[in-house]
Parts: structure tokens; C-alpha cells; sequence
């Protein structure tokens, strides 16, 4: 009740019956949810980055910060980056914008970063309308995604579950919502700017070793 995170669905929609579900590993859920990891499994430090697709701040970070962390830390396996999703409630549209984006995931790494570039760059497209669902499914076929699969997926609900996780560890994590840039469970303070993160990663790596 305290929290102001839209109110997401964890309903298993998969066409299986209740005892299957239980049992039966949702695999689409599984691959969009390693989409949106960047880094080496074996990483010293891990870095977790709460957003909301409507935040600017959450834009401009995407934009300006990740690229630096990707060329001085992602891509040299020190450091493993998770993208979660905490959609605001007073953000109608961003609930089905993660969503999307997770579907996309679903088909491959690239394209969960590709659509969210998209769905960033495109923002005055889908915020303020009714129904952004054909508009977000248009962003993601930009990125090469397979059309059948990701309408089967979007218009389904099918990530819900994997949005309404991210809602629920950020809130238990104590993680404030977007924008929020955290270190292991720690928050980084003024995690919005570049030399923030740097210094909190280069201290972090220092103690890793």
C-alpha cells in the first residue's frame, strides 16, 4: 500500500493448468529477464539500475552513463549491470512500455537495450496516449523482433509477472524507485551522475578483490 509503483498483475497467464505451472519453468520469462543483464556472470561487483521508461532523469542516465559504464567496466567483465523495472503509478503507460521491452528481450539480448533505446528516444509517441499498445508493439518491431511472437506476448501480459518481481525486490530492497542507482543493496548517492558511479564502482572493485 505504501509503495508508488503501478499496481502490476502477478498472474501466470501461460494456457497450462494450475499444477503445470507450478512445475513448468516459464522460459520466455527466463530469457527476458537475462536480456536486460549486461556483464559477466563472474563480475566482482554487481550493479542494479531502477527505472521507469517515462523518468527523464532514468533518459538522460540511459543515454550519457550507461555508455561510459559499458566501455570502462561492462564490457571488461569487472562489473555485471541489471535494468529493473519499476513502473510509477501515476506513469499509466510505462507498465505496458517494460513490458514491451520485455518481450522484445525475450527474443535476444540486443533486443531488450535496442527497444529501450526506442521506447526512450520516442517517448512523446506513447505517453500521453489511450491505448499505447500498437505503438509500442511498432517501436519493437523497429528492432527486428518476430511480429507473431511479440503480440502473442505483449497482448497476453506475459512480462507482467516478471515487472510485478522487479516492483517487489526494489520495494523490499528499500530502492526508492526511479531513479535509483544501487551497488550490491547499497544506494549510490547522486547515482544520476557519471562520477558518482565511477567512484562508487572503483571503491566497490577495490574491496572485491
Amino acid at each position: 500500500a505504501d509503495s508508488s509503483a503501478a499496481d502490476v498483475s502477478n498472474e501466470d497467464v501461460r494456457r497450462l493448468t494450475p499444477a503445470r505451472k507450478s512445475v513448468v519453468p516459464d522460459v520466455m520469462q527466463q530469457a527476458a529477464d537475462r536480456s536486460r543483464v549486461i556483464g559477466a556472470e563472474g563480475a566482482r561487483v554487481q550493479i542494479f539500475v531502477i527505472s521507469d521508461y517515462q523518468c527523464a532523469e532514468c533518459r538522460a542516465w540511459y543515454s550519457t552513463v550507461l555508455p561510459e559504464l559499458r566501455r570502462l567496466y561492462l564490457d571488461t567483465g569487472a562489473v555485471r549491470l541489471t535494468w529493473v523495472h519499476y513502473p510509477l503509478r501515476t506513469h499509466p503507460n510505462t507498465v505496458r512500455a517494460a513490458s514491451a521491452a520485455l518481450c522484445a528481450g525475450a527474443q535476444g539480448n540486443d533486443k531488450f537495450w535496442a527497444a529501450s533505446t526506442r521506447l526512450f528516444e520516442r517517448q512523446a509517441q506513447w505517453l500521453t496516449v489511450v491505448d499505447p499498445s500498437a505503438i509500442l508493439d511498432s517501436l519493437m518491431l523497429e528492432v527486428g523482433v518476430e511480429p507473431f511472437a511479440l503480440r502473442s506476448c505483449t497482448s497476453s501480459r506475459r512480462m507482467f509477472r516478471q515487472i510485478r518481481a522487479d516492483i517487489d525486490w526494489v520495494d523490499r530492497a528499500n530502492g526508492k524507485g526511479p531513479l535509483t542507482v544501487m551497488i550490491g543493496s547499497r544506494r549510490i548517492a547522486d547515482g544520476g551522475n557519471l562520477a558518482s558511479v565511477r567512484s562508487a564502482l572503483d571503491s566497490a572493485l577495490a574491496l572485491a578483490r
